[in-house]
């Protein structure tokens, strides 16, 4: 089945089983950008880019398999309703979410992960705008540049804390103070 993952060299499987009620409560849960960037497949000659519930078309689930390290950074606690949606795309394909008391153990956490080549993307509500095809092919790029190691920076309600911004600028963040990305459209 050709797919937008074999221009990346990502390889998919079958992944089997499962049926349309879960893949409609999963389609619910999961931030629609972040899943159709790693599950970005046609099924059937239909585009998941071109409706409103990508999922419910397609014959079989399919998953990647391949040593992808993705990271969600966020100032939180563990028990938000953010969570459910994190825990059912793990089913998908592994992700480590790690959640940080105040800013400056967000910081750290990011220092660690440029420490070790990670491609860092701010995600800020106060930011420009995109569509979830523009996620999604960023996100291609991202995992290119940073060797399959990406890390996700989310903000809280107030947005970034100014120290991760100015850092942006000057680092491997992606993006700077004023072209953050905010929730995807």
């Amino acid at each position: 089945m050709p797919s937008a993952l074999d221009d990346v060299g990502l390889k998919l499987d079958d992944g089997g089983g499962g049926g349309a009620r879960r893949r409609r409560r999963r389609h619910r849960l999961i931030p629609q950008a972040l899943w159709m960037a790693l599950i970005s497949y046609r099924c059937d000659a239909y585009s998941t880019h071109s409706a409103r519930r990508p999922i419910l078309r397609c014959a079989t689930a399919t998953t990647i398999s391949m040593g992808l390290e993705v990271k969600i950074r966020m100032v939180g606690r563990k028990n938000g309703g953010e969570v459910a949606g994190v825990r059912i795309l793990n089913v998908r394909r592994p992700l480590s979410t790690h959640y940080h008391k105040n800013d400056v153990e967000l910081i750290r956490g990011i220092e660690a992960d440029e420490s070790k080549n990670h491609k860092v993307v701010l995600l800020d509500p106060l930011g420009r705008p995109r569509t979830s095809e523009v996620f999604s092919e960023d996100m291609y790029r991202w995992l290119d540049e940073g060797g399959s190691r990406l890390t996700f920076v989310i903000g809280g309600a107030e947005g970034l804390p100014r120290e991760v911004k100015e850092r942006g600028v000057s680092r491997n963040v992606e993006y700077g103070d004023d072209d953050i990305y905010s929730p995807i459209r």
